[in-house]
């Protein structure tokens, strides 16, 4: 027959072992994702400290992304702003 001393023990126990498993589960649950630039696959996390999705697999290819964006607007706009010279 267990006391309540012992009873108690064994439930603060399991309490304990359920949010250590809990933690770590949220540490280490992630999903996979494309990059939008580079096409790799990322490992993000589920619990992420970030507010927005990640999008890059990280600062160089999100740089080189919007780096040749932004090439190809001022090209468009220097093509239009010459044709329209011409004319």
């Amino acid at each position: 027959m267990k006391t309540h001393k012992q009873a108690k023990k064994e439930l603060t126990d399991r309490i304990t072992a359920l949010e250590d498993l809990i933690k770590f589960t949220r540490e280490n649950t992630y999903y996979e994702k494309f990059c939008l630039h580079c096409s790799s696959v990322m490992q993000v996390k589920l619990n992420g400290e970030r507010a927005q999705e990640k999008k890059y697999c990280n600062d160089a290819c999100r740089s080189s992304f919007h780096r040749k964006r932004n090439q190809k607007a001022v090209a468009y706009f220097l093509k239009k702003k010459k044709k329209k010279n011409d004319s």
